[in-house]
């Protein structure tokens, strides 16, 4: 992946190197989401706190 980033004299790689770019990204928003969630959810000795979805949905219908 790295060779193919770095590489930019054949442009037939663009779409390609799209793809893998765009899949890393969406892996690791992917990653942060749980960890987002997991921080709301938990406390840090593993006690549950709340149900995420539980809490969005009761503010969106406030």
């Amino acid at each position: 992946v790295t060779k193919l980033m770095v590489d930019t004299s054949v442009s037939e790689f663009y779409p390609t190197l799209f793809v893998l770019v765009t899949d890393i990204m969406d892996m690791l928003g992917d990653l942060v989401w749980k960890r987002i969630k997991q921080k709301a959810e938990f406390t840090e000795n593993g006690a549950s706190l709340c149900n995420l979805a539980d809490l969005v949905f009761c503010l969106l219908s406030y």
